[in-house]
């Protein structure tokens, strides 16, 4: 039985190791938004987003921010990595 990040990974056409890494980046670019959006006098988030993107541009993927989480987009598909 393959498991989910298996499916993801292979979905993405990428590794479970880059899968785990941009999971890692979004989570931190999350967590960095929500402490810029809720504290006052927190950090820009801009670097840990940019990261996350970077990442995905070099996996061959765009970037969409509908909301805390990103969404990655390549030939007009969508895919959630959460």
């Amino acid at each position: 039985m393959m498991s989910l990040q298996t499916a993801i990974a292979t979905r993405l056409g990428i590794s479970i190791s880059q899968l785990r890494t941009l999971k890692r980046k979004a989570e931190t670019a999350a967590t960095a938004q929500e402490r810029e959006h809720n504290e006052p006098n927190a950090p820009d988030s801009s670097p840990q987003i940019s990261a996350v993107e970077n990442y995905a541009k070099s996996l061959g993927y765009g970037v969409m921010w509908p909301g805390l989480y990103p969404v990655l987009t390549k030939d007009g598909n969508q895919v959630h990595i959460y």
